[in-house]
């Protein structure tokens, strides 16, 4: 996936921070304490040079020990007093840092989760990966170091150069005098390190979902013998992150000592110029060590500002990219002019749906049909005709470009997400399975999701493949069910669409992983404790279609044949012609 690259404008960087800047709100007690104790450090910046100065134009020039005691007890109270306000800001700036993280992993988590499965399948896993992840993180820099870190810098700068301008006017704007030179380096580097972390981001983005790829098909991997080829992908897309980051180091080993040598071109101006006016006797040795001290330390925030420049480019690049995530709407959302839930009859019908995943390749052309309350109807054709397409149409994965699909006589698109989508229980083909046992896998939640587990399974004549589980019900459950083989996952995941005791199921070749005979137990089963359910299933394996009390033949994206098992076997169709290629007919 390729993010979109908004322009490098500082407007559109301000934007960008005004739009995240909310996440502190929350933790605004925090960030008072940060910024608190770093406002009153400020004063102590000031306090070794000045004391400095004291002990030089005082106890050191006249020989007064105690003096010189007195005032080196002070530097020393100053500094603790520094430190212990810095280790406080320090620790509160953590804090915020900690917690807006979360907050932001929690934010960007929440609206993926609201986007609708189109988005998924454009984007993959690892690139979201990234942004929950490693963007968030660079944000969190930028809200934390960059913003409050760079605001105490900025104030440090000010307090020092009130009091170069204050004690020498024009030794300061000699000392100072090569700020403009420091303010064209950034400007140079700004954006062009700003590209480069752009290039870093999406390059660690396309390894992540390589790697998420590579580790979810590792079986398909090692079946394929396609180690090398997927080895070769790791070597490119990792070549790419390494250059990229390669660009951004060689602009840093430019930058920075570029950025150094102005400040020790400053130093220069001053030893020179300053040291000029103590010989002059227009400056006190006191005077030019405490300005010498603040010129040094003057510049030790602006080179922390330019170090941070590139922490910025890097974090404003980040946040590039969870901005693309948050700016995507979903494609289904619920109605402006929401209906009062309908009455929970069962009943799901297609009235003239078209669809299409892209405008030049049409899945679904002017399909109707209507599936009455307790009736159980198959959807049987050619791989790619558009029986999963229809079922996902109708839980509105994703919503009819023509026509409606209605869902208890009500169009789906004006029921809330909620009330439609507990109406409607899926079984896909490929399941995915949530909870750490199979009785959370099942029973999902509620008090009574352990009993609702057991009494599906027991339906579904699983009680002998449950009793050789160690543990039965609260047998452990791998990342996505790895444990499991591919028939035990569609078992368990028809069994948590009949413990859903919805009207109507959704049944995506829930079963054609499963051996004969297993199905045939399920399918007795489900017959009799659905009874009473309306069930619309897709189905390859015709025993599974023999199920239902009505066939719909989907060919190409449309209806072409329709009837029972026995009516469809005596017409010389699309039906009979797959039910001789699967030596069904008697």
């Amino acid at each position: 996936m390729r993010d979109p690259r908004p322009p490098t404008l500082p407007a559109a960087d301000g934007r960008l921070l005004r739009r995240f800047a909310r996440f502190l709100r929350p933790h605004a007690g925090w960030v008072g304490v940060a910024l608190g104790s770093l406002l009153l450090s400020l004063p102590f910046v000031l306090a070794a040079p000045v004391l400095i100065r004291t002990a030089v134009d005082g106890p050191i020039r006249t020989g007064d020990a105690d003096g010189l005691a007195r005032v080196t007890a002070l530097l020393l109270a100053a500094l603790a007093a520094e430190l212990l306000l810095r280790g406080v800001h320090q620790w509160a700036l953590q804090v915020v840092g900690t917690r807006v993280m979360a907050d932001l992993r929690r934010a960007v988590h929440g609206h993926l989760l609201r986007l609708s499965p189109g988005f998924h399948d454009r984007t993959p896993t690892g690139v979201l990966v990234t942004r929950v992840t490693n963007d968030v993180e660079q944000l969190n820099a930028l809200l934390t170091q960059g913003v409050v870190l760079s605001l105490a810098d900025l104030a440090t700068l000010v307090v020092i150069a009130g009091y170069l301008f204050g004690t020498a006017p024009g030794l300061a704007a000699a000392t100072l005098a090569t700020t403009p030179a420091m303010l064209v380096l950034v400007a140079r580097f700004r954006p062009r390190a700003r590209e480069a972390h752009r290039r870093a981001r999406a390059a660690v983005a396309a390894l992540s979902a390589h790697l998420h790829e590579s580790c979810a098909g590792i079986a398909t991997l090692k079946a394929l013998r396609a180690e090398p080829q997927a080895g070769a992908e790791m070597d490119r897309r990792t070549g790419e992150y390494l250059e990229a980051n390669l660009d951004a180091t060689r602009l840093y080993a430019t930058f920075l000592p570029a950025v150094e040598l102005v400040s020790a071109g400053s130093v220069a101006l001053l030893l020179w110029s300053g040291g000029g006016d103590v010989l002059a006797g227009a400056l006190t040795r006191g005077d030019f060590y405490a300005f010498f001290l603040l010129a040094i330390r003057f510049f030790e925030p602006i080179r922390q500002l330019a170090q941070r420049s590139g922490l910025l480019q890097s974090a404003l690049a980040g946040a590039e990219r969870i901005a693309s995530v948050l700016d995507s709407v979903p494609e289904v959302h619920e109605p402006r002019d929401l209906l009062p839930p309908p009455a929970r009859r069962g009943e799901v019908e297609l009235r003239g749906v078209s669809f299409a995943y892209r405008p030049d390749a049409p899945v679904l052309a002017g399909v109707s049909f209507r599936v009455g309350p307790g009736e159980t109807v198959a959807l049987v054709g050619p791989t790619g005709g558009g029986k999963s397409t229809a079922l996902h149409l109708c839980e509105r994965f994703y919503d009819a470009g023509e026509g409606a699909v209605l869902v208890d006589g009500e169009d789906a698109r004006r029921l809330g997400l909620g009330d439609l989508r507990g109406r409607l229980a899926l079984a896909p083909q490929d399941p995915h399975l949530l909870g750490a046992t199979l009785a959370e896998a099942v029973g999902l939640d509620g008090a009574d999701g352990r009993a609702r587990a057991a009494a599906a399974l027991r339906a579904l004549g699983a009680e002998e493949w449950l009793a050789r589980l160690p543990g039965g019900l609260d047998a452990p459950l791998s990342e996505r069910g790895a444990n499991l083989s591919a028939g035990e996952r569609q078992l368990l995941s028809l069994a948590r669409a009949l413990a859903a005791d919805t009207p109507v199921l959704l049944l995506d070749e829930a079963l054609s992983d499963v051996d004969p005979e297993t199905e045939r137990r399920a399918l007795t089963g489900l017959r009799r404790a659905a009874r009473g359910r309306t069930i619309l299933l897709v189905a390859h394996r015709l025993t599974t279609a023999r199920f239902a009390d009505r066939i719909l033949v989907v060919h190409r994206g449309r209806v072409v044949e329709e009837g029972s098992h026995g009516s469809l076997l005596e017409r010389d169709g699309i039906y009979r012609r797959l039910v001789r290629l699967q030596e069904l007919e008697r």
